[in-house]
């Protein structure tokens, strides 16, 4: 007997109401059921069993089990129970008839109890046979196609079967092969699964030969054959190059009409024969066909078709990605070369560590060099200040003052401004207490102005800069984000322009300090008296014409049209910091990743309408090569990855890929306490590795034309070769053409692109790529026109 036990779901419950009867096991007592008698009893289809079947209910002591209900199923198979359920005797017992249904073979019943105390119960075997021999059928060969004469290649089974379609056994089967053919043997017995085989020799003459099975008060059963002349193929289609996975239809004559009968192999593998005619096969090439030329062979029966057929090309459709792995040292790799239709491209990325590696030919010589751009890796003053800003924590929870419920805005009050772009935003010494005046009051924004730098701006200007951030940046941050959290009860977001952020520029480079918000104003962190403003707020420049509080001046006219961006990307990272921090989690939770959280701020721009900013940091990591050395992100997440200008237009296209592939994502990815890749992993239900993979795909094949337009490849939002064209070209990126070896060093989580230009000689091309397995470095190919 086969036991099968179910799992204890639970080990202490209150005993069911029995009025009558012995009482149960005490709570904690597991139950199960035991095989008595009936097992192995065999019957055939729809009798009753001649014995009933009998099973005992015990405890976890072996003792009976008086008074639970068991129902009995069957595990396979069809049954009718008599009774269907009933309950255990004094002694444990429960017994049921069983009548068969109409399915043969061993089946197997399961007996139950609806009870958290049971633990699971031992399966009893029957046996059902079949009934009596009904019908006769040719289970496989029929419809064989071969030479006059030949022996058909394969052997024809007969089954025997019952009304039910049960195979019947120790039946006998004559076949008889009128017309010239012949069969061996003349005769046979069923097997226990009803079934018996013959061999069929085809008659001397060309035509059609059938193969009569017969057997006694059954209807009789014809097979059929041809005996043709070879099949011959006339053309294929499409010409090639085919794609793995592609159909293939070969055309020409005397193919057999069952396509299973027929031969197809390109190279030697069987291909999958779909569908067929007398003179059409449609097939499938297998999904793992590798790149390069094949042999394409045909036979139906014994007879191969003309030999001189021509050598089909197989490789990757125009853009489809061929994710060929991660380079463990060495990787060969065949290319297809189709007379100069087609080039290569290899996007080349790492995931780990930096390190080089080596795309070459065979039979490239020994003296190789490895191309290197080095890129000034360091950080302007600006980004320097954003990055110790968002990156920067406490060690212990804050302990924000309590606030009074919400009442109208304070007309004049203080607040703490960050004065030191250099400095420690936890200590007060590099506060500067600024007295601010309300300028504006709107649904969503109080706009405070530095109260002497008033008269700097007109308010016609402040009431259209608040209303656009009540009307646009406000409901677009929200919706796409999520809501700021409201630590200060006013429901409401202040916002302060200040000369002392005019001040914080100190340098003279051209790059300034526009606006910022400080994570100490959440209270998240404990910070001293006089650093935090206990709200949400973010603060940003006055006018300055003439460059009197910076070395950057900024007129009245460019410091309201600098405002607008500022705004809806600093109030990203509020929405950010409240979200993952005060919502989601505590002071506890990991940061966001900076490569990420600037990412989406610069999405923030976007989505808001504002995108000159994003245009050229885009431009800047696309153009030039510099994706090779501006990493969308390290793997450590180390902070001194992740805030230059071209890695900012790099997280920018990939939060905008994010939101474009799966809308949505990037409020899932705010509204989260995971961190950077395991963030994209979980907001988009895909792991990162691949997101980055599909993402680098889609730079090159966006809105590219003649190309596969793989959604997994496409942005949304963007036309990238229209967007950002490279040197007045219909192409974002640089991609050097080179056709010997292709060298150079990547950052991690970086890219390159190879392109290699094919000759006019058909054939294969032999490649070898290297790098180190430290490194982590995959390669991507795209067969393509470049």
């Amino acid at each position: 007997m086969k036991r099968i036990l179910f799992p204890l779901l639970l080990l202490a419950a209150c005993s069911p109401d029995h009025p009558t009867g012995p009482p149960l096991p005490p709570p904690g007592d597991e139950i199960r059921i035991l095989v008595v008698s009936g097992e192995n009893q065999e019957a055939r289809i729809q009798e009753e069993l001649p014995l009933p079947l009998l099973f005992r209910v015990v405890d976890e002591e072996g003792d009976p089990v008086a008074g639970e209900t068991v129902f009995f199923e069957m595990e396979n198979g069809e049954a009718v129970f008599d009774p269907p359920s009933t309950p255990s005797s004094a002694d444990g017992l429960v017994e049921t008839r069983v009548t068969l249904g109409t399915v043969a073979g061993d089946l197997w019943v399961l007996p139950g109890i609806d009870s958290d105390l049971f633990s699971g119960a031992e399966s009893l075997l029957l046996i059902a046979l079949p009934g009596d021999a009904a019908n006769l059928q040719w289970i496989f060969g029929s419809g064989q196609k071969d030479a006059p004469s030949a022996i058909l290649q394969e052997t024809l089974l007969m089954g025997v079967f019952d009304e039910w379609g049960n195979g019947v056994p120790g039946v006998s089967v004559g076949v008889t092969a009128p017309g010239g053919s012949s069969v061996t043997p003349a005769s046979g017995i069923s097997d226990d699964e009803g079934q018996c085989s013959f061999v069929w020799t085809l008659g001397g003459d060309l035509g059609d030969y059938e193969l009569l099975a017969s057997s006694a008060g059954i209807a009789t059963a014809q097979a059929t054959a041809i005996a043709d002349l070879p099949p011959h193929v006339n053309d294929y289609s499409p010409p090639g190059p085919l794609g793995p996975g592609d159909f293939l239809n070969v055309y020409g004559e005397n193919f057999c009409l069952e396509p299973e009968f027929n031969t197809l192999r390109l190279g030697g593998r069987d291909l999958d024969i779909v569908s067929a005619t007398e003179t059409q096969l449609r097939s499938r090439l297998p999904d793992d066909m590798a790149m390069g030329w094949y042999e394409l062979t045909l036979s139906v029966g014994s007879q191969s078709a003309n030999a001189s057929l021509d050598s089909l090309a197989v490789a990757p459709g125009y853009g489809v990605v061929t994710d060929l792995g991660l380079v463990e040292g060495e990787l060969p790799l065949s290319l297809l070369l189709d007379g100069g239709e087609s080039d290569y491209l290899f996007l080349v990325y790492s995931l780990k560590e930096s390190g080089p590696y080596e795309l070459l030919p065979y039979s490239a010589g020994p003296d190789r060099e490895t191309e290197t751009r080095a890129q000034d890796r360091s950080l302007s003053p600006v980004d320097l200040f954003h990055q110790r800003l968002l990156m920067a924590r406490g060690s212990r929870p804050g302990n924000p003052p309590a606030v009074s419920p919400r009442s109208s805005p304070v007309s004049v009050r203080d607040f703490q401004v960050l004065s030191d772009a250099f400095g420690n935003i936890y200590s007060p010494s590099d506060y500067e207490t600024v007295q601010a005046t309300l300028r504006y009051s709107g649904s969503q924004a109080l706009l405070y102005v530095d109260s002497r730098d008033d008269s700097s701006l007109p308010q016609a200007s402040v009431d259209e800069l608040g209303l656009l951030f009540d009307t646009l940046i406000h409901p677009q941050d929200t919706a796409s984000f999520g809501e700021e959290s409201d630590i200060d009860s006013n429901g409401k977001v202040m916002i302060l322009l200040s000369r002392v952020v005019n001040a914080m520029t100190t340098w003279s480079d051209g790059s300034y300090v526009g606006g910022f918000f400080n994570p100490v104003d959440l209270d998240v962190w404990s910070s001293p008296s006089g650093c935090s403003n206990h709200g949400e707020v973010f603060f940003a420049i006055v006018p300055d014409p003439v460059g009197e509080f910076s070395p950057v001046p900024h007129s009245l006219s460019s410091t309201l049209s600098s405002l607008p961006p500022i705004l809806a990307h600093e109030f990203q990272h509020m929405i950010n910091m409240g979200q993952r921090h005060i919502v989601h989690g505590n002071y506890q939770t990991p940061q966001e990743e900076l490569w990420l959280n600037e990412g989406l701020s610069h999405l923030a721009e976007n989505l808001c309408g504002f995108d000159e900013q994003n245009q050229s940091r885009v431009s800047l990591y696309l153009h030039s090569r510099a994706h090779r050395n501006w990493a969308l992100a390290s793997l450590d997440g180390a902070a001194t990855v992740g805030n230059s200008l071209a890695e900012r237009g790099a997280s920018y296209l990939f939060c905008r890929y994010l939101e474009d592939r799966w809308p949505g994502s990037v409020r899932n990815l705010v509204q989260s306490v995971l961190p950077g890749r395991e963030n994209v992993t979980s907001a988009c239900e895909e792991d990162f590795e691949q997101v980055f993979k599909d993402w680098i795909a889609a730079i090159y094949l966006d809105d590219r034309e003649g190309e596969d337009s793989d959604p997994r490849y496409q942005f949304s939002s963007h036309n990238l070769r229209l967007d950002f064209p490279y040197s007045n070209q219909d192409e974002p990126l640089a991609i050097p053409l080179n056709s010997g070896s292709m060298s150079s060093s990547l950052m991690p989580m970086s890219f390159d692109l190879q392109g290699l230009e094919t000759g006019a000689a058909p054939g294969i091309l032999e490649m070898l790529v290297e790098a180190p397995s430290a490194s982590r470095i995959g390669l991507l190919l795209l067969r393509t026109r470049l």
